[in-house]
C-alpha cells in the first residue's frame, strides 16, 4: 500500500509541474492483466484446477534526460512494478523494483548506475520469448530457459555505442555484505543486420571473502531472423556451470527453439524449450524438465492488444520449472502445470 500512495504523489508532482519544468520527462508502461486455468500434477498423482485472474507484470516508469552539450546527456530513469489485480504488494517496500538508474550517455556509449538488466541479459535477448510477461514466459531463473539472467542492484553498467551493428557492455554488481561478498560481473555482445540478431554473454557470481557462497559460471549464445513476409525463427543455449562449497560440481544446460508468423494484425507463436540432465549430482535426471507455448497475439491499436496462448511445463522429480506467474511459495518440486489463458494488454 506505501508503495501505491507514493507512485500517486510521485504521478501528482509531475502532472502538477510548469510545462517547461518537466519538459524532458516521459511517463510510460503498461497495463496487463490475464484470466488463467491453471491444472497442476505432483510426483504423487494430486491434481487441482484453479481459475486465477492475474497481473502480467504491469509497470509504471517515468524517465528524461539532460543535454550537457558537446554530444554528452545526464539520462535517468525509475520505474515500478505495479499489482493491478489486487494481488499482496511482492516489492519488499521498496519503489524503483524494475530498471532504474542515473546515469551518461555520448559518443564513448552509455553508462549507468543503480538497479538495471544485467548486460548477460539484456545483450543476448534476440527475441525468443514471444508470449513474455504472461503465465507462457519462457524467460529467467525459474522458468526453462535463460536462467542466469537477472537485474543487478548496486550495479555499474557499461555499454557501447553500435558499430556496424555490433554492440558490447559490462556489468558489475556489487553484493555489499560484510560476511561475503557474491559480486556478480556480466558480459554481453550482440549483433544486428537487418531481420538477423545474435548475441553472446558470459556472466560469473562468487564469494571473494570467505568461500561460503557457491560460486556460478553462465555461458549463452542465442541468434534469430526475421524475414520480410514476418516469420520469424531463433534459438538459443546456455550452460551453468556451479562450483559447491559443500558438495560436487555441477553442470546444466538449457535451450529454447521459438517461431513466429505475423498475418496483418495477428502474430502465432510457438516455442519449445528443455532444461537438461544436473551433470555431477547424484541424481542427474531427475533436473530435467520441458515446456511447450502456442499463442496468439492480436493487435487492436497500436497500444492494446489481445493475448491467447497455452503452454504445459513436465518437471523431473527434482526440477522446479514453474510457469511464470505461479508463485514459489507451496510449489513442489516435480510438479507438472498446464495453463491456457486469455490476456489484455494496454501500454502507454
Amino acid at each position: 500500500m506505501h508503495n501505491y500512495k507514493k507512485l500517486a504523489l510521485i504521478v501528482a508532482g509531475a502532472l502538477a509541474l510548469p510545462a517547461a519544468a518537466h519538459a524532458d520527462v516521459t511517463i510510460y508502461g503498461f497495463v496487463s492483466a490475464g484470466i488463467d486455468s491453471l491444472k497442476t500434477e505432483t510426483t504423487a498423482g494430486v491434481k487441482a484446477t484453479q481459475t486465477r485472474v492475474t497481473d502480467n507484470t504491469s509497470r509504471i516508469g517515468f524517465k528524461g534526460n539532460e543535454d550537457l552539450g558537446n554530444g554528452l546527456k545526464a539520462i535517468w530513469q525509475v520505474e515500478q512494478q505495479i499489482q493491478i489485480d489486487g494481488a499482496a504488494d511482492q516489492t519488499t517496500g521498496t519503489f524503483g523494483t524494475r530498471n532504474t538508474f542515473v546515469g551518461l550517455q555520448g559518443g564513448f556509449g552509455t553508462a549507468l548506475l543503480g538497479h538495471y538488466d544485467s548486460a548477460y541479459k539484456r545483450l543476448t535477448d534476440v527475441g525468443l520469448n514471444l508470449m513474455g510477461d504472461t503465465a507462457a514466459d519462457v524467460q529467467g531463473s525459474s522458468n526453462i530457459y535463460s536462467r542466469r539472467e537477472t537485474r543487478l542492484k548496486n550495479s555499474v553498467h557499461y555499454t557501447s555505442p553500435s558499430f556496424s551493428g555490433f554492440q558490447a557492455g559490462i556489468s558489475y554488481g556489487a553484493d555489499e555484505d560484510a560476511a561475503k561478498s557474491a559480486d556478480f560481473v556480466s558480459l554481453g555482445a550482440n549483433y544486428t543486420n537487418g531481420g538477423l540478431k545474435v548475441g553472446a554473454g558470459y556472466d560469473v557470481e562468487g564469494d571473494k571473502i570467505n568461500g561460503t557462497v557457491n560460486d556460478r559460471k553462465a555461458y549463452k549464445a542465442a541468434a534469430g531472423y526475421k524475414f520480410a513476409f514476418g516469420t520469424f525463427i531463433g534459438a538459443g543455449f546456455e550452460q551453468v556451470k556451479v562450483d559447491n562449497v559443500t558438495a560436487a560440481d555441477t553442470k546444466q544446460n538449457d535451450w529454447l527453439v521459438a517461431a513466429g508468423q505475423d498475418i496483418g494484425a495477428l502474430q502465432l507463436v510457438a516455442s519449445y524449450g528443455k532444461l537438461g540432465k544436473l551433470k555431477g549430482h547424484a541424481t542427474p535426471d531427475t533436473a530435467k524438465a520441458k515446456q511447450w507455448v502456442v499463442g496468439a497475439n492480436y493487435n487492436l491499436s497500436k497500444r492494446t492488444q489481445l493475448k491467447a496462448y497455452a503452454t504445459k511445463v513436465e518437471n523431473e522429480s527434482g526440477a522446479s520449472v514453474r510457469v511464470d506467474t505461479l508463485a514459489s511459495t507451496g510449489f513442489a518440486a516435480g510438479t507438472d502445470q498446464t495453463v491456457y489463458g486469455l490476456g489484455l494488454k494496454h501500454s502507454f
